[in-house]
């Protein structure tokens, strides 16, 4: 699918970016070079601006940390407000949520731009941005090939640039994937490509004719005006709120970044002035309330300087290293692939997610979800506490207040469960580790817990449990329940770990062999017998929950396209396709590491249903 943006113009120019940034009080450091993705430092020439792969930003000497590498003034920030697209009128209801309507609306300034051409205060920036046809590799947009007619419809195409099909392929291979979670997620908050379309038919008609465009733009001028805007905009103000920040936008996303953007965001939130303004409430210091939090200093800079966005070193960067920035913290691939088009492969972020009503338990999203989070608050407040103690044991020289939060299961990538999620404590997930977190482990027991104890047999079974906590309704307390999972978690990893140092033991008595001390065998041997007879008894309830597990994990990856596939030959099935199939080599890529993750994951759960008597269903 092609759009209207620039046909006839000249590729997009590095040395015209430069000068728009210099006319437009755009500073960037002279120790940074742009270059094209997979050139060095000192490429010249527009037969090497290496269009398809896009830019990317380079040393040309050692940076170190605190250094400005870039400031762009709120002024060349292309918005909403800046943009001289008129307002939208409003619409009721309005056609998208209100959380991104912002998006489609900087999407459509955008456009309007695009279509002033060399009209456009923001050409020189502009005309250096991609032009593939078609989102830039979004899945949102792979497989449609749709475009608007005369009368501003909607049709679709026939295969068209996407070949015999690539995107649509490529979009199988995400199902089940944490890439086709999110696509679910967009579509159901209004972010499909359904509502996209809604959206353009119901204003293309907002956007003014230019000498260049007199009719309105296509469809796919409008997608990949939108796309531009989901990949490059930044979150700046209460004035701008997003916006697209020339240079800054050529910093490329690593989990390990040298740098971030930053803004001052309090500013009026009505002109957009950052100095004091006429729409400020003054205190009865005689300073605005938007600013009242800031040190005298920090105010008196304020008012004397121009509000600018910056970019400083964080992290030293060596000459001819590429510069990189971050899109956010602990973003999966899962993620970067929905909203930004690609993987990075650095196994980052939370791994793989549920839902509640992912469990298998009958328990809808909306339904108790107040009752488990708060189930899972306590389960927090009970983990911190359990390592306080740990820590008083091991350090009792240490005052609490000084004890962070880790704990054991940090980095022991051994173990079968992980610590909540520091950026949802709510989250059920399997880590980047193939370990389950606790929650899951929780909701299991619990759901298990009150399924057993509601039949006779159990009643009878838990009867004096039940009389020395006093519960009316035979429900343990929170506490007590919660002491109780945290017990059952730490037997759970007590015996894990029995099996583990059995294996290391077999494993010493194995190499042994291999270097003929047969006179060892014997005592060898009988360790590994003592040690056998020494297994360690579990709960019922544990192995139940256990086998909950293994069955979720099985289950998620039965979900997952051509599942009868084994990881070889996915492998040679991706090294069959064609250079042009770029959707389904990354949906693939995705998919594989996926699948061994899980598969990681159910060995180990194996391993210990196996050790303790329990029947494992084959995958």
């Amino acid at each position: 699918m092609s759009h209207d943006i620039y046909p006839d113009h000249p590729p997009p120019s590095k040395e015209v970016l430069r000068e728009w940034c210099v006319s437009n009080g755009v500073f960037a450091e002279s120790g940074l070079e742009i270059c094209s993705m997979g050139s060095e430092v000192g490429e010249r020439g527009e037969g090497a601006e290496g269009v398809e792969n896009g830019w990317k930003v380079v040393a040309k000497r050692d940076l170190k940390a605190g250094e400005l590498l870039c400031s762009i003034p709120k002024s060349a920030l292309l918005s909403t407000r800046s943009s001289s697209l008129p307002p939208l009128p409003m619409t009721q209801p309005p056609l998208v949520p209100d959380q991104h309507s912002s998006l489609l609306h900087l999407a459509l300034c955008v456009l309007h731009e695009f279509r002033l051409e060399a009209e456009s205060r923001w050409y020189g920036y502009l005309q250096s941005l991609p032009r593939e046809p078609l989102g830039l590799g979004l899945p949102v947009f792979w497989g449609e090939q749709l475009h608007l007619d005369g009368e501003g419809k909607a049709e679709q195409e026939g295969e068209g640039e996407d070949g015999d099909g690539d995107g649509r392929e490529g979009r199988k291979w995400l199902v089940g994937t944490e890439a086709g979670r999110d696509l679910k997620r967009k579509e159901k908050d209004g972010m499909g490509m359904s509502a996209l379309t809604s959206f353009y038919t119901t204003h293309s008609s907002h956007l003014p004719a230019t000498p260049s465009h007199p009719s309105p733009s296509p469809l796919s001028s409008f997608l990949h005006a939108y796309s531009l805007v989901c990949t490059r905009a930044f979150l700046i103000d209460l004035y701008h709120t997003i916006a697209l920040v020339p240079f800054c936008d050529l910093f490329n996303h690593t989990s390990t970044p040298h740098t971030s953007l930053l803004s001052d965001d309090y500013v009026c939130y009505l002109c957009g002035s950052l100095k004091t303004c006429s729409h400020d409430v003054i205190n009865n210091d005689g300073v605005s309330w938007r600013l009242s939090h800031l040190g005298d200093w920090e105010r008196r800079r304020v008012e004397h300087e121009v509000d600018t966005v910056d970019m400083r070193v964080e992290r030293r960067v060596g000459n001819g290293e590429e510069v990189w920035n971050s899109y956010g913290e602990g973003l999966g691939d899962g993620r970067l692939l929905v909203e930004w088009g690609f993987i990075g492969e650095e196994f980052v972020g939370d791994g793989l997610i549920w839902d509640l009503e992912d469990l298998g338990l009958g328990i809808a999203k909306e339904e108790g979800e107040e009752e488990w989070e708060d189930m899972l608050d306590q389960l927090g407040e009970g983990w911190n506490e359990r390592n306080r103690k740990m820590d008083n044991d091991t350090n009792p020289d240490v005052d609490d207040n000084d004890s962070d939060d880790s704990d054991d299961f940090d980095d022991d990538h051994e173990t079968l469960l992980c610590r909540q999620s520091r950026s949802n404590p709510h989250l059920l997930n399997l880590d980047q580790s193939g370990r389950i977190s606790i929650n899951l482990f929780a909701v299991f027991w619990r759901h298990n817990s009150r399924s057993t104890s509601s039949s006779p047999k159990a009643e009878s079974e838990h009867g004096n449990l039940f009389a020395a906590l006093e519960i009316e309704d035979k429900t343990p307390s929170p506490s007590a329940e919660i002491t109780e999972i945290i017990e059952s978690i730490e037997e759970l990893e007590e015996t894990w770990h029995e099996i583990q140092a059995r294996s290391l033991l077999i494993e010493d008595l194995t190499e042994a062999n291999d270097l003929g001390h047969e006179s060892d065998d014997t005592a060898t041997h009988e360790r590994s017998t003592d040690s056998k007879e020494a297994t360690m008894t579990v709960r019922p309830q544990i192995v139940d929950v256990a086998k909950r597990i293994r069955k979720l994990l099985q289950d998620r990856l039965r979900g997952m396209y051509k599942s009868d596939l084994t990881q070889e030959q996915l492998f040679n099935l991706r090294d069959t396709l064609r250079s042009q199939d770029k959707y389904q080599r990354v949906a693939m890529t995705l998919s594989i590491n996926e699948r061994g993750l899980i598969i990681s994951a159910m060995g180990k759960w194996d391993e210990w249903l196996a050790e303790y008597g329990a029947s494992v269903e084959s995958a």
